[in-house]
C-alpha cells in the first residue's frame, strides 16, 4: 500500500481509528469484541510506524459507552460494571469523542502519531 500514497505534503494525512474501553478494561464476557479491538490497537501502531515517512498519522480513540442504538439491548449491570470501573463514572457523549477526534485532525498534531486516547479515565 505504501507506494499507493505519493507526497501528502500539501495537507496533513490523519488517520483516527476507533476501539474501546473494553480492552484495557478487559471485560469478562467480551472476548472476542476486546481482542478484535485489541488487533486494531496494534494495526494503528504498526500503520503508525509504517506511514509516518509519508507525513501521515495514525491514531485511535477508545471511547467509553455512548448513549445510543448500539447499548440499547445491553443490560444495564453490564453497563454498571464497566462505569465503575471508569475514572469518571458516567457515559460518554458524542462531543466527547469528536473532541478527541479533533484534536487528533488537527494540523497541529502531526508530531501525534501511534496513541491511543481511552476515554472515561481508563489507563491501558
Amino acid at each position: 500500500y505504501k507506494k499507493n500514497y505519493k507526497n501528502t505534503k500539501t495537507m496533513p494525512f490523519r488517520i483516527v481509528n476507533f476501539t474501546t474501553v473494553a480492552t484495557p478494561l478487559r471485560l469478562e464476557g467480551e472476548a472476542i469484541y476486546a481482542a478484535s479491538k485489541a488487533a486494531l490497537v496494534n494495526l494503528t501502531q504498526v500503520c503508525a510506524k509504517e506511514l509516518s515517512e509519508f507525513g501521515i498519522t495514525v491514531n485511535a480513540v477508545g471511547p467509553t459507552p455512548v448513549p445510543t442504538d448500539l447499548i440499547k439491548n445491553v443490560p444495564q449491570n453490564k453497563l454498571d460494571v464497566l462505569l465503575n470501573q471508569q475514572a469518571i463514572k458516567r457515559f460518554g457523549e458524542f462531543e466527547d469523542v469528536l473532541n478527541v477526534i479533533e484534536f487528533f485532525l488537527n494540523e497541529k498534531s502531526g508530531f501525534i502519531t501511534s496513541q491511543v486516547v481511552y476515554l472515561g479515565g481508563v489507563n491501558a
